[in-house]
């Protein structure tokens, strides 16, 4: 993502990039499944982060402006022959960050100009079969609404 200045919708070098770093962290669960070790829960975890001399250090202060933090949680289930025979899973966010956007036109950043994005939560959940592909049912409420189940990913 950049700052368009001259409105062309393409990346000229004056134009600063806007970069925001991730750090994550992901812990499976596994269990043993007719004699083999099978993951049936991950939690991945991550944060907006800042970096310094290639070290990264997540933003867990939940006012800083590039806070962002996303945990996805993902349950499998399997059959008596050890078949994997469907997944659920979870994704909450929020995120706290400023946006410039220039009301006035003028290539100047005004007091008035900044906007804070609202937080924003994503709860979506997915269930299927993956040996029909691997493709379930979908119900996103950020866009289907109170568990709207409409079949189809964003």
């Amino acid at each position: 993502m950049w700052t368009d200045k001259n409105r062309t919708e393409t990346w000229d070098g004056d134009e600063t990039l806007v970069d925001q770093p991730t750090t994550f962290d992901v812990v499976n669960t596994y269990a043993v499944i007719v004699g083999q070790a099978q993951v049936v829960k991950s939690v991945t975890t991550s944060y907006g982060a800042t970096v310094t001399k290639g070290v990264f250090t997540k933003i867990s202060d939940t006012g800083a402006h590039g806070y962002s933090r996303s945990v996805t949680t993902v349950d499998y289930s399997f059959n008596g022959l050890g078949q994997m025979t469907g997944a659920t899973g979870r994704t909450v966010g929020d995120q706290n960050s400023e946006v410039w956007s220039d009301k006035n036109r003028n290539n100047t950043w005004d007091a008035d100009e900044t906007v804070l994005t609202p937080v924003l939560e994503r709860d979506e959940h997915v269930r299927g079969d993956p040996r029909a592909g691997g493709r379930g049912d979908v119900r996103d409420d950020e866009h289907g609404g109170e568990g709207g189940w409409d079949g189809v990913r964003d």
